[in-house]
């Protein structure tokens, strides 16, 4: 059954290279003098090169903290990190506010994240293609990722949004024609698609829905008979026999 795009493309290979930038950055907190950290105010005598701020993203100003990193090696910041100071003396300690990433290196922050008042993530935005405009929002509800708003074809418009609960996937609702309103719904479980279902008349509800065979059907499922295709055998989006209405209890369901 074809779902049309695989799911998590783009936050696999962004969690990766993400991986690879703080693997880097951790490497480099031994004795790198490139490394900034003040704690109680901002130290810009590191030697390295900042080539452009943040975009008023995140903040920069006094009573917090502030360090760049440089985990490339070409003495140009590529990771930034903002805290907020609480407490004084031997009490004082601090809280990160934000975190910008420089993944490919190119001097353009990538990624920003935004952290509540416990440290907690809060909110992240992302780069994927690297051309300078952020094309992904992420929510975050106590610690864990909730909500992520996609931008596919770079119109400023957020044309796919993903579900989580407790992390996990649970929905995706997309606008596959790019008119403004949601034609694709799809339904997870443990990683695995359950269903998917697609309008075809323009009016945000699912005309038909294709299920995914469970683990058990997929093993068992017999050998078509010779000569011929079994119900249900059309590519997602084309409808076939036995596709068209779905469930009656599926008829008009959006979102579920």
């Amino acid at each position: 059954m074809s779902t049309r795009r695989p799911v998590h493309t783009v936050a696999a290979g962004l969690g990766l290279a993400l991986a690879v930038v703080l693997t880097g950055a951790c490497a480099s907190d031994g004795g790198s003098t490139n490394h900034r950290s003040t704690f109680g105010g901002v130290e810009r005598n590191t030697g390295l090169r900042v080539p452009e701020d943040d975009g008023g993203r995140c903040p920069s100003k006094e009573g917090l903290v502030e360090e760049s990193m440089d985990t490339s090696g070409d003495n140009v910041a590529d990771v930034r990190k903002v805290f907020r100071v609480e407490g004084e003396g031997r009490n004082a300690h601090k809280i990160l506010v934000c975190r910008s990433l420089d993944l490919n290196h190119d001097g353009r922050k990538d990624i920003y994240r935004f952290y509540n008042d416990e440290g907690r993530p809060l909110r992240e935005l992302i780069d994927s293609d690297f051309d300078g405009t952020i094309d992904s929002t992420s929510f975050f509800e106590d610690g864990r990722l909730a909500r992520e708003e996609i931008d596919r074809n770079q119109d400023g418009t957020q044309d796919e949004t993903r579900h989580f609960i407790r992390g996990k996937l649970l929905r995706v609702e997309r606008d596959d024609n790019f008119d403004s309103k949601t034609d694709v719904w799809e339904h997870w479980e443990d990683g695995r698609l359950l269903r998917i279902g697609y309008d075809v008349n323009g009016d945000e509800v699912a005309d038909f829905w294709h299920r995914a065979p469970s683990m058990e059907e997929d093993e068992e499922e017999p050998e078509p008979a010779a000569g011929g295709e079994g119900e249900g055998d059309a590519p997602a989006g084309q409808g076939g026999e036995g596709d068209e209405g779905g469930d009656d209890s599926e008829a008009g369901e959006t979102d579920g």
